[in-house]
């Protein structure tokens, strides 16, 4: 029998959140395992709002890592003790349906808890010379690196990076490390902005969010850059779903956008 003894952050609805203590997981497959989450990312946005309630709240809580607390008799490839980024996406039946960590829809809980259960193929050891901090951004940052190469970014390249979030700095840092030329960030939020031209000293482009054209967006997006003395972009890579209409505007013709939240699939223009 369980012990009610796993403290745990949970929403309750927009702005309610609160600490409880719950019931620690039971290790009901032989490949689990029990984890103490050393550190946990969580999205301050999402679409929860008519997915947790007072009657149904939902453990918070996303990327993640920690410490092997305990594991299952079938275990092999973890011991008690070992460190390790999580994979916070799993199998939930035989027919290769998923589901991830703080999924409402299916009452998933999240990694904002003491002891989190997860298979043993989806955790990932990290090196001695690697802090549990840095491992919370394994599983984003993998995504990214595969959206990347999907898209093909190669040395020389010019790649535009919409939203200038976590992911869109994640995109560009790592469109720099593929040997891009050059990478342009561009959002809606100047705040944002502001951080990612500190951050990473890269051009910066703000969207008139009011014009109703996005062609006339996309051009004067051109008119920057080329004010930058580098027009036309290699590929478009974008962390964020809020720029559907002119992201394939300022592509040059034959080169590729890739999306590290949606489908990550090259799309020649």
């Amino acid at each position: 029998m369980s012990e009610a003894n796993n403290l745990s952050c949970l929403l309750y609805g927009p702005g309610k959140a609160r600490l409880e203590y719950r019931d620690v997981p039971t290790l009901s497959d032989p490949y689990d395992i029990l984890v103490r989450i050393a550190y946990a990312h969580f999205w301050k946005h999402g679409g929860v709002l008519r997915m947790v309630s007072d009657e149904q709240p939902l453990v918070m809580g996303h990327e993640a890592s920690g410490i092997v607390h305990s594991i299952g008799p079938a275990v092999t490839k973890v011991i008690p003790g070992d460190r390790f980024a999580i994979e916070l996406v799993s199998l939930v039946d035989d027919v290769n349906n998923m589901s991830f960590a703080a999924d409402p829809p299916l009452n998933n809980h999240g990694t904002l808890t003491h002891l989190f259960r997860t298979p043993e193929d989806f955790v990932y050891p990290i090196p001695e010379n690697f802090s549990l901090e840095e491992a919370v951004l394994v599983e984003p940052l993998s995504v990214v690196i595969h959206g990347a190469r999907v898209a093909d970014i190669t040395p020389g390249h010019t790649v535009l990076v919409q939203a200038s979030g976590t992911i869109g700095l994640l995109c560009a840092a790592t469109a720099t490390a593929f040997g891009a030329k050059q990478v342009i960030i561009s959002d809606i939020n100047q705040t944002k902005l502001d951080f990612a031209r500190d951050y990473l000293g890269c051009p910066i482009f703000l969207p008139n969010i009011s014009s109703s054209h996005p062609e006339e967006e996309a051009s004067r997006m051109k008119e920057y850059i080329e004010s930058q003395r580098r027009c036309r972009y290699s590929s478009v890579v974008y962390g964020s779903g809020i720029f559907v209409a002119n992201r394939t505007l300022c592509i040059r013709p034959g080169r590729s956008r890739s999306s590290k939240l949606d489908s990550v699939q090259p799309s020649p223009i």
